[in-house]
């Protein structure tokens, strides 16, 4: 019983440190930098088993608010482009929704550790990670499309998942805004060629947001 106390007050205080340090950086500046420290970190956290529920907690919040805006339900079938190391947003939607959900990520270091971290948390039967690159990968039979930041040639992809996604298919881009929370400059080609849909906000994560994209 005092050890799980202890594992649940270390887990706020984990939380309140990784929110802190997320409100404080301008990430849209510092993108690159960023997506290299969350590469490492998670490098870090999937070798300390008992970090990773801290990382998840992490993630709760936004994830709440993507399913949400996607409507994902049991019966949607979801991928997530760049899944990492830990699969934080596939465990989390699996585990709230019952969805099943496909994770891929093109760096096969990253795939090995992230089935053995879904295996840890049991969600082997409505997860699957694969190692893909994402231009490469079959996305017309998904309802739900969630991608990361952090992804290359993402304006590239992105035309081609707009010719190939179904017609009634929702993406979750996540991205970086501008202070007020509107699309950033170099985000401004998503209105060429899907209906921007809706912007959800995630003060918790610094100027990352949630967009919601259709098919014209």
């Amino acid at each position: 019983m005092k050890s799980s106390i202890n594992q649940n007050f270390f887990s706020k205080i984990g939380l309140i440190v990784f929110i802190n340090i997320s409100k404080k950086i301008d990430i849209s500046i510092l993108k690159k930098f960023v997506d290299y420290i969350f590469e490492k970190v998670e490098d870090i956290v999937i070798n300390l088993e008992k970090l990773i529920p801290i990382y998840l907690l992490y993630y709760e919040d936004l994830i709440d608010k993507e399913i949400k805006l996607a409507n994902i339900s049991k019966i949607s079938n979801v991928v997530h482009i760049g899944c990492g190391s830990i699969p934080s947003s596939s465990i989390l939607i699996a585990k709230k929704t019952g969805a099943n959900v496909t994770g891929i990520d093109k760096n096969p270091s990253a795939v090995k550790k992230a089935l053995y971290c879904i295996s840890k948390y049991s969600f082997i039967n409505n997860i699957n990670i694969k190692n893909a690159e994402a231009s490469d990968f079959a996305i017309e039979d998904f309802d739900v499309i969630l991608i990361s930041h952090g992804i290359d040639k993402i304006e590239i992809f992105l035309n081609i998942l707009s010719k190939t996604m179904k017609n009634d298919a929702t993406i979750i881009l996540r991205t970086f805004s501008l202070k007020q929370g509107d699309l950033s400059e170099t985000d401004l080609f998503l209105k060429d060629i899907f209906k921007v849909d809706k912007i959800v906000n995630h003060p918790n994560h610094g100027s990352v947001i949630s967009v919601k994209l259709l098919k014209l």
